[in-house]
């Protein structure tokens, strides 16, 4: 610690400022590795000053946009058996709409769309 920039500063506020230094990098260390607890706890409380302390603060914490987990085998097999079940389902033949009939009957249409 012989910088000239120390050099005017006693050693105890030498070392205090480096043991500052390193209990911040420490801090910032452990904030971002650990999940945030609720604020309105006594540990969310803590947690915040270790936040500021850490110079975590602001946004620098949010979460971004959540990744979808990797599909399974058994999850993407089970997906294709109900796509299978619905295409393998018969479709109903529909039914005829009684409010076409009369359109097509006030309009004078002798065969509307979709009538045999």
């Amino acid at each position: 610690m012989d910088s000239i920039l120390w050099n005017f500063l006693p050693d105890w506020v030498q070392q205090g400022a480096v043991i500052l230094l390193i209990l911040s990098y420490l801090a910032g260390h452990f904030v971002s590795l650990t999940p945030s607890p609720a604020p309105n706890t006594v540990w969310g409380k803590i947690y915040g000053w270790v936040e500021v302390f850490g110079a975590i603060y602001g946004k620098a914490k949010d979460e971004g946009i959540p990744v979808p987990e990797k599909p399974t085998v058994e999850s993407l097999m089970a997906e294709i058996a109900q796509l299978r079940s619905t295409l393998t389902t018969p479709v109903s033949d529909p039914q005829p709409n009684p409010q076409q009939a009369n359109l097509s009957q006030s309009l004078g249409v002798a065969n509307p769309p979709g009538s045999v």
